[in-house]
């Protein structure tokens, strides 16, 4: 079982929509949200998922007395534990007063007519900080200035009136904010600098590393929980490479600290990374699934303090016996889709290669999605079960890519000029009696070289040359066809799928039940849906 880190308390700030719209930053409320669900993960970081350890403010919520309430109740919820660890984060503008030289945070509610008193002055907020009497607090702040919004934060330029600029935090600043022992306080860039959204959109180039290192990129397979120098390593390191490879921009984190080494989270619910060390691969694809559940409708996870409706108690685990035919339904497979695409553009057809069940056919889904957004091809899919003969295959092929019934080169003529993919499920059928090597063959010389107007992608539950033995070590389709393996998902994934479709219901799966899910299905998604239905109706009170 993983552990715990019960001593951990953390206030996540993402100011999100503004009551100047011009102002609002919606990027900040994925940063937090995906940073919540990688803090109370107890197979990761170990933090208590409860109001006495973790609030959230966000838009209408992180106004200026919201976000000095936030410090007051982090300073009350530590009092009492002499080995706690406070977390504060906060995503959204900061500015300087030019006049006075001063440091400010723009909440929610703050107003161009109004600055000096709606936004939030930076020694109220170190003063309000120092409050926190915790032997262990660590700072966040991820602001960026005006001159970087284009990139930084949702392609919008913010305005301030006259007098009033936007930056990054100021020196002045960090140093008033470090005060005292047991503080360190870590800027996204140096004041000079814009902290930059990843060009995918999902969220900031900062937050990402930072989930990164909590998923310990920092971290060697030895140790078991992560400290602020693993933090400070990894961010130190690849912030600016991605900025630079992304922008051909400089954005340095910046770290100030009156304190010695202390952990701030567990590593892999304690039990440290496994022999083979961080996997970046295996990181991406959990993160992609936590930003999955913090960008879905641009939504938040309620919490006390995050309000919310009473949620839905429609089941939200379907469908469960027939294929996904809406790409913003399928999870967890991002890798494997974008693993098609590079094979795609090499001029290479593709295979996904699993069991019934493993989701495999709902790759086609999402791929072909993908293939029409990325590579602006044409795309026919083609459910080999209603296909009878190889007659019938050239006619429902050819309606499919709008041209008129024919084969060979006079479907290639027909074809010339076009990129198509043709998506073919459960392709073990063409074994069967109606079909032979020659449509095998046709479909090679459509799409065997670079120049094809065809690239296939097909399903199939064992390698090609074992279900077309066409030849000794040979045949047509495989020889055309890289292969990809669908396997079950993971623990990891399964979690954040279970988060992810929980979202806005009101109903909550424990930890010890997502494992049990996981355990009994194998990680099969089919049966893990099936599974996770019947609980949900359980807890609702209906039958399965």
């Amino acid at each position: 079982m993983p552990g715990t880190f019960p001593h951990g308390y953390a206030l996540l700030i993402g100011v999100g929509q503004c009551t100047n719209s011009k102002w609002s930053l919606p990027a900040t409320v994925k940063d937090m949200q995906a940073l919540r669900l990688v803090l109370i993960d107890q197979s990761m970081c170990g933090y208590s998922d409860d109001e006495s350890h973790i609030r959230l403010l966000h838009d209408s919520g992180a106004t200026r007395q919201a976000i000095i309430d936030g410090l007051k109740w982090l300073a009350k919820q530590t009092a009492s534990d002499e080995s706690a660890t406070a977390v504060v984060f906060f995503s959204g503008h900061g500015g300087r007063k030019e006049s006075t030289d001063s440091y400010f945070l723009l909440p929610s509610d703050a107003r161009p007519d109004d600055l000096e008193s709606t936004t939030l002055d930076g020694k109220v907020f170190t003063q309000a900080l120092r409050s926190i009497n915790a032997k262990r607090v660590l700072v966040f702040l991820d602001c960026c200035h005006a001159g970087g919004m284009a990139t930084a934060k949702d392609g919008v330029c913010a305005e301030l009136p006259p007098g009033y600029s936007l930056e990054s935090v100021t020196k002045g600043m960090i140093d008033e904010l470090k005060q005292g022992e047991g503080r360190a306080v870590f800027s996204s860039s140096k004041n000079d600098q814009t902290s930059l959204v990843r060009r995918d959109g999902m969220m900031s180039i900062y937050t990402y590393h930072l989930i990164e290192a909590l998923y310990g990129a920092g971290n060697r397979p030895q140790d078991t929980q992560i400290c602020l120098s693993n933090l400070m390593g990894h961010l130190a390191k690849s912030v600016p490479q991605s900025a630079r490879k992304e922008y051909s921009k400089e954005q340095n984190p910046f770290f100030d600290t009156a304190t010695e080494d202390f952990p701030v989270a567990l590593l892999c619910g304690g039990k440290g990374l496994s022999k083979e060390g961080f996997v970046q691969e295996q990181a991406a694809l959990r993160i992609r699934g936590l930003l999955s559940v913090a960008s879905s409708s641009g939504s938040v996870q309620p919490t006390a303090h995050s309000s919310s409706s009473a949620g839905s108690s429609e089941n939200p685990f379907r469908p469960l016996n027939v294929g996904i035919d809406d790409p913003s339904l399928v999870f967890g497979r991002e890798s494997k889709v974008n693993q098609a695409l590079d094979i795609l553009r090499t001029g290479s057809s593709v295979v996904f290669l699993g069991s019934h069940g493993s989701g495999r056919s709902s790759l086609l889904t999402l791929l072909i999605d993908r293939v029409s957004k990325d590579l602006g091809w044409k795309t026919a899919r083609m459910d080999l079960l209603l296909v009878e003969d190889e007659k019938s295959f050239y006619r429902e092929l050819c309606e499919a890519l709008g041209v008129a019934e024919a084969k060979g080169y006079q479907l290639k003529r027909a074809l010339n000029g076009q990129r198509f993919l043709v998506a073919l499920d459960e392709v073990e059928r063409m074994s069967r009696k109606g079909f032979t090597r020659n449509l095998r063959d046709q479909l090679r010389g459509l799409s065997g070289d670079s120049s094809a107007p065809l690239k296939l992608a097909m399903v199939s539950s064992a390698p090609l040359d074992r279900i077309f033995p066409d030849g000794k070590d040979y045949s047509p389709l495989a020889g055309i066809c890289q292969q990809i393996l669908v396997g079950p998902w993971d623990i990891a994934t399964a979690r954040e799928f279970f988060l992810e479709r929980l979202r806005t219901t009101s109903v909550t799966f424990s930890e010890a039940e997502m494992e049990q899910i996981f355990r009994e299905s194998g990680g099969i998604p089919r049966e893990l849906m099936l599974i996770a239905f019947q609980l949900f109706n359980r807890k609702i009170g209906q039958k399965p």
